[in-house]
């Protein structure tokens, strides 16, 4: 897991700005709750750690 997580923007990899009552905002304009961005960011590594490990377990890849 890293610990950059909640840092950046889920959709666009960008630093964002935590602003009052658990909103982070990105320099897009887009608006989420951090424990949602923090938890699509989570989602967003392992769907390429998952990814990179079928792909060694394929014979053809």
């Amino acid at each position: 897991m890293s610990s950059t997580t909640p840092l950046l923007c889920a959709f666009h990899d960008v630093e964002v700005v935590r602003r009052p009552r658990g909103v982070v905002s990105g320099p897009l304009g887009d608006k989420l709750h951090s424990d949602v961005n923090g938890a699509l960011n989570i989602m967003k590594l392992e769907v390429k750690r998952t990814v990179n490990v079928w792909k060694n377990l394929l014979p053809f890849s």
